[in-house]
């Protein structure tokens, strides 16, 4: 259980970086601020539209069945 609140607490903060990432992002790849801006909102509307399926999913079947793995793996073992 433990393994899953730090996998859920670092994909949260990975997602919520992006305005600290932005610029080097830009740097790195030479993108277009529009475009990089565009496909990031795109990542978190279809989180958004996704989150309550998946929440009924794992309330279902648990979230050992959807977690990657790895992390699985881990938590089989506690």
């Amino acid at each position: 259980m433990a393994v899953a609140f730090v996998t859920m607490g670092v994909g949260v903060n990975a997602r919520t970086a992006f305005s600290l990432l932005f610029p080097p992002i830009l740097d790195e790849f030479g993108w277009d601020r529009g475009v990089t801006a565009g496909a990031f909102s795109f990542g978190f509307l279809v989180s958004a539209i996704l989150s309550p399926f998946i929440g009924r999913l794992m309330d279902h079947r648990g979230p050992r069945v959807h977690e990657p793995p790895r992390s699985r793996a881990r938590t089989d073992r506690a």
